[in-house]
Order: C-alpha cells, then sequence, then structure tokens
C-alpha cells in the first residue's frame, strides 16, 4: 500500500502512533465510592438498578455507568481525585441524585448515603436501559440509539452509525433499509431536508458521526406524523449544547483518498443561544469495476450481451446548519435556523460489450464510455414558536413555518464506438423543487394521564424540470436535438393534512388511537406536448396502539397503521435516459401513491444488563410503485420504468438485543428475516417471493479508561423484488480510539474490510424472455484516521425546538 499518495493520512497515522507511545508520567491518587440503591417506599434495596458516575462539570456524560447488585449494592474503584456526582436510576423509578462527592486524596473509600428512588408515575410504556446516557432507550413512539454512549463510533461516518441502529441495516455499498424494507423516511432533527431526500446513501456517507446526538428509530408512526413513510421514520437528531459554549473539530482520512473535515459550535449567553455546525467531505479517484450478463431466451437481436468496466468517482459534499433561539421568557420559546448543503459528484465509465449473436458464434465488440456529472446545491430556512401554559406544563401550541428550495442538475455525456460506427449523445437534465411548509400542533392534557394532540398542516410543492437529449453519429457533426426527448414539465403539489390522537390508560392498558386525513391536489404540465397530469385525492389514515406492561420487566405491544407513498418528481419525469442505446430508464407522470397497510407485535424485555426488542410485522399493498423493465428481444433493448402494478405483503420477524456483559464491555446485535411475495397485478403470471434477511453485531471493549476497542460486522440479503434477487453481501470493520490531553483529543483508527482486496455484490433479474446477472465491486483493505479535538465548557442539552417534520414523500435511499 503506498501511503505516500495521503499526505494527510501519513500525519494523521504519525500522531496516532504518538499519542498511543505516550507514557503514563505520573498516577493520581485513586478511591472507591461505594453505596446502595433503595426504592423509597417499601425501603427495599433494588437489584440492578444503573448508577452513573459524573464529574461535576459535566453531568451530561458518564465516566462510568454499573449496575447494582442482587442486593442493591455498587462500587465505583479507582475513581481519580476531583468532585463528582453520582446518577441512580430504574425502570418504573424517578432519577435521584447525590451531593457531591470530592476525593482529595486522604480518605481511600467513600461511602454515601442511600440513594432512594420514588416510583414514577410517568407513562409506563417509556422505559430507559440505564442512567443519562442509556445505549437503547424504548419509548411508546420510538427506539433510540444513543450514538453519544458508543464510543466506537469515533471518527466514522453516519453510515457506520446506522449499521449499529436496531432495525436498520446498511449494505457494503451503503444502501440502508428499515425493517428490510428502502421505502422510509428520513429526517434531519425532525424535518425533512434535501439532504437526506434523494441522495440519502451519499449523504450518510458524508456525515460525521460525532455530530450525531442518537438516532430515533419509528417502525409505528402515530397520526401526527404525516402520511408518509410506509417502512418507518429514522430520525437523526445532532448535537446541540446551549448552556455556555462549547464545540470541536474533526478530520478524517482513509486509504481510498477520502477526506472529511467538520466543525461544530454552541454559544448561549442569557436569553439568546446561538448553534452551528458545517463540514465537507471529499472523495478523490475511488475505483470501481463492474460487469453483467444478459441472456435472450428467444434470440433475435442477439444471444448474449456481455460487459466488463471500469468506474472512478469523484465526489465534493458539504452542509452547513445555523440556529439563533430566544427564551421570550419561561412559557415562550423563538428559533430561527437555517442550512445549506450539496454538493458535485462526477461518474467517469469504461466498458466493453461483447454481442453475441443469436447463431451463438458471431460477436460484435462495442467500447462505450460515459460521464456522469451530478449538482444538487440546496439550501432552507424555518421559524418555530412554541408556547407553552401556566397551569399545565404539558399543555403546548406551537407554529411553525419551514421553506426548503432544491436543484438537482445532471449532465451525462457518452460514446459508443463499434466497428465502423460510432454514436454520441448528450443528456442534460435541470430540476427544481420549491417547498413551504405551514403548521400548527396543540397538546392538551387532562387528568388520569389522558392526552389530545392534534394539528393542521399545509404543504406546497412546486417543482420542474427541463430536460434536453442531443445525439450525432459522427465525431466531426453537429450535436442533434432530439424533440421527441426534450421538454420543459413544471408540477405543483398541495397537501392539506389535519390529525388527532388520544392517549389514555385503562387499568395496566395504555393506549394510543389517532386518524389523520390529507388531501392531495397535484397539477402538472409537459409545456411542449401539452400534455398535463392531475390528481385529486383523499387518504383517510387510521392508527392505533396499545400496550400492556408485565412485572415492571415485560412490555407487550400491538399497532395498527395506514401509510402511504407519494412519488416525486424524479419518479414521474419521463425523460429517457439513452445513453446506453440498448439500456434505457425513464419515469412514469401518470404514477399513483401507494398505500400500505402494517400490523405489528411488538415484545420489550428490560431486565438488569439486558435489553430485548422483537418485532413481528405485517405489510401489505395493491398499488405497490414496483420498478419494473421490460425486455424487446427483436432490438434487444431493456426498458426501465416504474408503475402502479404491485400487488405485495412482506412478514417479517426483527430483534435487537443490547447486553452489558460488564461495566467494560457491551454489545449490540440485530437480527431478522423476512418473507415477501410481490405479483404483477396486469400480468399475474410475472410473481417473485422469497426470503430476506440480515444480521449485525457489533461490541467494545474499554481497555482503560482512556483507550476503547471494538469490532462491527454486518450481513445481508435484500428481499426479492418483482423480477429478481440481490445477492448476499456483508461488511465488517474493527478499531479503536484513544482520549488524549485530558479528553479534549480523541484519536482514532477504523479498518474495514481489512482481509480482503476486493469485495464484490451479485443481483440477478429477468422474466419469461430475457434474464441478466450483474457483479459490482468495490476496494477493500479500508484504513481510517481520524482525530477530533473538543473545547468549550460541556453543558446540558435545554432546547425546546421540535422543527418541522415533512414525512410525506417517497424516498430514495439506493
Amino acid at each position: 500500500m503506498n501511503f505516500t499518495k495521503y499526505p494527510l493520512y501519513r500525519i494523521c497515522l504519525c500522531l496516532l502512533c504518538c499519542a498511543l507511545a505516550i507514557p503514563v508520567l505520573a498516577q493520581q491518587k485513586q478511591a472507591t465510592i461505594k453505596g446502595v440503591v433503595q426504592d423509597s417506599v417499601q425501603n427495599k434495596n433494588l437489584p440492578f438498578a444503573t448508577v452513573g458516575l459524573y464529574h461535576i462539570s459535566n453531568q451530561e456524560k458518564p465516566l462510568r455507568n454499573i449496575l447494582t447488585d442482587n442486593k442493591g449494592r455498587f462500587e465505583f474503584t479507582k475513581v481519580d481525585t476531583g468532585r463528582y456526582i453520582l446518577f441512580a436510576t430504574n425502570s418504573g423509578f424517578a432519577e435521584k441524585s447525590s451531593l457531591p462527592v470530592s476525593i482529595t486524596g486522604d480518605v481511600a473509600i467513600i461511602e454515601i448515603p442511600a440513594l432512594q428512588l420514588t416510583p414514577s408515575h410517568k407513562d409506563l410504556a417509556a422505559v430507559t436501559v440505564s442512567a443519562r446516557r442509556p445505549l437503547i432507550e424504548q419509548t411508546e413512539d420510538k427506539l433510540i440509539y444513543n450514538t453519544e454512549a458508543d464510543p466506537s463510533n469515533t471518527g466514522q461516518m453516519a453510515t457506520d452509525v446506522l449499521r449499529k441502529t436496531p432495525f436498520i441495516t446498511v449494505d457494503g455499498e451503503g444502501n440502508v433499509r428499515l425493517n428490510g424494507q428502502t421505502n422510509f423516511k428520513v429526517l434531519l432533527n425532525g424535518k425533512e431536508t434535501a439532504m437526506f431526500t434523494k441522495n440519502a446513501k451519499e449523504a450518510m456517507q458524508s456525515f460525521p458521526a460525532n455530530l450525531i446526538k442518537s438516532i430515533e428509530v419509528i417502525t409505528s408512526p402515530s397520526a401526527k406524523y404525516d402520511g408518509e413513510g410506509v417502512g418507518g421514520i429514522i430520525n437523526i437528531i445532532t448535537k446541540k449544547k446551549i448552556v455556555g459554549y462549547n464545540g470541536n473539530i474533526g478530520i478524517n482520512q482513509n486509504t481510498l483518498g477520502n477526506t472529511s473535515v467538520n466543525a461544530n459550535m454552541s454559544f448561549k449567553y442569557g436569553k439568546f443561544g446561538l448553534s452551528g455546525y458545517y463540514g465537507l467531505n471529499r472523495a478523490d479517484g475511488i475505483k470501481a469495476r463492474n460487469a453483467s450478463e444478459t441472456e435472450s431466451f428467444n434470440p433475435v437481436a442477439f444471444y448474449k450481451r456481455i460487459s466488463t468496466g471500469q468506474r472512478k468517482n469523484n465526489n465534493f459534499y458539504n452542509y452547513g446548519n445555523i440556529e439563533l433561539s430566544l427564551d421570550i421568557d419561561s412559557m415562550n420559546t423563538l428559533s430561527t435556523y437555517g442550512s445549506i448543503n450539496g454538493g458535485r459528484s462526477e461518474n467517469v465509465n469504461h466498458r466493453i460489450f461483447n454481442l453475441i449473436a443469436p447463431n451463438k458464434i458471431d460477436t460484435t465488440t462495442t467500447i462505450f464510455d460515459d460521464n456522469f456529472s451530478f449538482r444538487y446545491p440546496s439550501w432552507n430556512w424555518g421559524t418555530d414558536f412554541i408556547h407553552k401554559f401556566r397551569r399545565n406544563a404539558e399543555q403546548e401550541l406551537t407554529l411553525k413555518m419551514f421553506h426548503d428550495y432544491s436543484d438537482d442538475n445532471n449532465l451525462l455525456l457518452s460514446d459508443q464506438y463499434t466497428a465502423g460506427s460510432h454514436r454520441s449523445v448528450i443528456n442534460d437534465n435541470k430540476a427544481s423543487n420549491r417547498q413551504s411548509t405551514w403548521q400548527l400542533d396543540y397538546i392538551h392534557p387532562f387528568k388520569n394521564k389522558m392526552k389530545l394532540e392534534t394539528g393542521l398542516k399545509l404543504i406546497t410543492r412546486n417543482a420542474s424540470a427541463l430536460y434536453q437529449s442531443q445525439y450525432r453519429y459522427s465525431p466531426n457533426d453537429k450535436f442533434i436535438i432530439d424533440s421527441s426527448n426534450s421538454d420543459n414539465f413544471h408540477y405543483r403539489q398541495y397537501v392539506y393534512g389535519a390529525y388527532a390522537t388520544w392517549r389514555f390508560s385503562i387499568k395496566k392498558l395504555s393506549f394510543r388511537i389517532g386518524s389523520r386525513i390529507e388531501r392531495t391536489v397535484i397539477d402538472g404540465n409537459f409545456v411542449k406536448s401539452n400534455t398535463t397530469v392531475e390528481q385529486d385525492y383523499l387518504t383517510f389514515m387510521p392508527s392505533f396502539f396499545v400496550s400492556r406492561k408485565f412485572a415492571n420487566i415485560h412490555t407487550l405491544s400491538l399497532s395498527y397503521t395506514k401509510r402511504l407513498s407519494r412519488p416525486y418528481i424524479w419518479d414521474l419525469n419521463p425523460f429517457v435516459q439513452n445513453t446506453d442505446s440498448l439500456n434505457l430508464n425513464f419515469g412514469n407522470p401518470h404514477l399513483d401513491p401507494e398505500i400500505y397497510h402494517s400490523i405489528e407485535l411488538g415484545y420489550t424485555v428490560l431486565k438488569g444488563k439486558t435489553n430485548i426488542n422483537i418485532r413481528l410485522t405485517e405489510n401489505f399493498s395493491n398499488s405497490q410503485i414496483a420498478r419494473y423493465s421490460y425486455f424487446n428481444e427483436n432490438t434487444g433493448v431493456t426498458s426501465w420504468t416504474m408503475d402502479n402494478i404491485g400487488t405485495y405483503s412482506s412478514t417479517g420477524l426483527s430483534g435487537n438485543m443490547a447486553v452489558s456483559f460488564t461495566s467494560k464491555w457491551r454489545l449490540n446485535t440485530n437480527l431478522g428475516v423476512r418473507y415477501d411475495f410481490v405479483k404483477n397485478k396486469l400480468n399475474p403470471a410475472q410473481k417473485n417471493n422469497g426470503l430476506g434477511g440480515w444480521g449485525n453485531i457489533n461490541t467494545n471493549v474499554d481497555i482503560t479508561k482512556k483507550i476503547t476497542a471494538f469490532f462491527n460486522a454486518n450481513l445481508n440479503r435484500a428481499p426479492a423484488q418483482l423480477q429478481g434477487f440481490y445477492g448476499l453481501n456483508y461488511w465488517y470493520g474493527f478499531g479503536g480510539n484513544i482520549k488524549l490531553l485530558k479528553d479534549k483529543l480523541t484519536a482514532s483508527l477504523n479498518l474495514n474490510y481489512i482481509f480482503q482486496k476486493e469485495v464484490g455484490w451479485k443481483s440477478s433479474l429477468g422474466d419469461k424472455n430475457f434474464h441478466t446477472n450483474s457483479w459490482n465491486y468495490r476496494p477493500g483493505r479500508i484504513v481510517n484516521i481520524g482525530l477530533r479535538w473538543n473545547f468549550g465548557k460541556l453543558s446540558e442539552n435545554v432546547s425546546r425546538k421540535r422543527g418541522v417534520n415533512n414525512d410525506d414523500l417517497k424516498a430514495n435511499s439506493n
């Protein structure tokens, strides 16, 4: 491996080696802190309660978390000199803190007064795994993975964090699935952004993990969420500490030539708060290779078409966000925020196609070169006003406004060289989307823990696409505009929504019953062809959730939701990507929304050091938007598009388990299996079914208080598609990090696919007329070095801003 190509990599590697070689120059005086945790009502010791040790100056992040033994006792050993505070909690009890504890070196053992926990009167559907910063939290609406509690996330990207998140899988190419499905919504701090709408995979691979506070997984959304998001919702929460000032700067470099630099800072003075972050990711010259083989079962144009090729990719991606908040008084908060993101991507492909004639003897060779460049700038801004009522802190009125502006510009140049012929094509596609959202939410609590949540919402979208195709058959000729594949498309969409959710309890049963109604109005037209697209439909979406807790350890739940997926402009755009004359791709302007029904049975166990979550789900639809291809044996052309032709059902069983074997060794694993059945309702003979599944494991060990080692692995097989299957793929990595200079500097080392020079994935598709196998390969043996510097005074998060959720569009995570 030639490290001289990576000067930044060499610098980081030298710094890391120097850091690991620093000896311990002095030993601080240490002591033991011990005590017990008790039930304040029954005056009995509580076994398996969680106790966290915090430095007095940083009560947000624990130095150590331990569990009490079977007699309710705990003991922190080898505690350095300083001032500390302890927090204790247990499922069904309110949190309790100790008085400050000072260690001066004069006393070897300090026994504190008993920490007596008071039984909590909060909804028993909400439970946590451990105090303050548990790795996994389970609430009625969502499962939360606290990334800050996992030290192995240091120096990694959002893609790596998602690999460890319950019910989420990421394959080797970075494609994300939620409960085995690709149809879900990704939100950033509760808001839909252009960053994750179309380019979710690229954005995840560029967004640093150290900016992420937690990831919320919502598999059964309530009526307060937009109707979109069949598979559920992934909400990425970024760090926002706005008491005093603090921040960090990070840099990462890997041996593929990928460089990431990011920074964030928060500041608060009096009633004013300011927070923001900015980062960029650059990938230069990442090379991959691919191959494919298409066989015609009724050969006319050809018997087989075989290709081999190489791809070189250059990417630049940047993002930034800034938020200004004002606490007008104790009851009113005003905040305004804005962000920019986007970048450019360039893919250069070189492929060789061998076309075997129907006689299976004669062969024609074609050289195919194309250059694809993509620009996707976007920016947004919004304002939130939150009013809380003095008579009850849970009574709340929220007004929100949000505007999002994004462009999507593609330019593709291709050349095909065959003996005696030449073909060049230019595809130029410029699209833009302007979106505005107005939202009103109200929460009204009643006696006996009953609560009403209701709201109104309006989303307006104004999109356009200007596309043009040009061609020529000689390098000396001028390009000619293809008028049949050039037009100007205007698209306007209005979504009017209203919802109501009623939460209440009957004895030990907790209920959430709600409904949402959305009216969608669409007006689109193609200027040149004078073709219009008009839709006006009303969708009623009920939801139901009930849970029952047993022995304060087990929770059983049952839910039903009805969801929909609206196609976005790139699904509707009929522009034909025809750079490869035998492989065409285009959208469908007449797509209707998908309607899905989902039933979920959940079971949660929270006992001591172990947290287990199991989900049995059933999804079905009679209007699935299926991407499919049809093959013309006379011309040899394969055409790809999508339509509402799918009859779909899926049965899945998934589970997550988080275990702390000791205070220094933790393990988190996800397992799942799905059986999918899909059929073309217009052609019942075209159908497919099969098993898909996933599994991942991640574990980390605190070797010392400063050094952590970790290992992660992922195995995934996508569910059956209408016309084929995706092959098994996997990912694995291990490494560690070390904290230096009073924990202000963190150096990390990650090794991915270290035992393989190259990693490959296979996919297959076809019907009665043809069959295609495709292979994709990317480099292995990836070494990543990272450094992160923390500065300022760490303090608690007090922001009350919720943000706008626009989760009503069909997401594209591939």
